[in-house]
């Protein structure tokens, strides 16, 4: 794979997580409730898994460190969500839980 490849991808990685942290692009406003929605999506998703894998990024890693999960839960508490949608965000909240506790109990 070459370098340009790698960088457009973590490019795109790198915008859906500044989205799910409500910040802007340089001297933009922050995203829509919209685009934070579908970055929350996308970010949780098997589509972004490939994008995590052209970056040579943990898809996994990026979720952890960035509060994912936190984010899930506040979505499925005060969104409107499709069936599909919701059940992707409780999944990912039950695995980080899980992954959560084990950490916390030194697994």
């Amino acid at each position: 794979m070459d370098k340009a490849t790698r960088y457009l991808a973590l490019a795109v990685v790198l915008r859906a997580v500044r989205d799910m942290q409500k910040h802007g692009a340089k001297n933009t406003t922050a995203p829509t409730e919209a685009e934070y929605h579908d970055s929350m999506i996308w970010l949780g998703s098997r589509q972004a898994a490939l994008w995590f894998d052209t970056a040579c990024v943990s898809q996994y890693n990026v979720l952890w460190y960035n509060n994912w999960r936190t984010h899930a839960k506040e979505m499925l508490d005060s969104c409107d969500l499709l069936p599909e949608e919701r059940r992707l965000l409780e999944d990912g909240v039950r695995v980080f839980g899980v992954l959560k506790a084990k950490y916390h109990a030194g697994y």
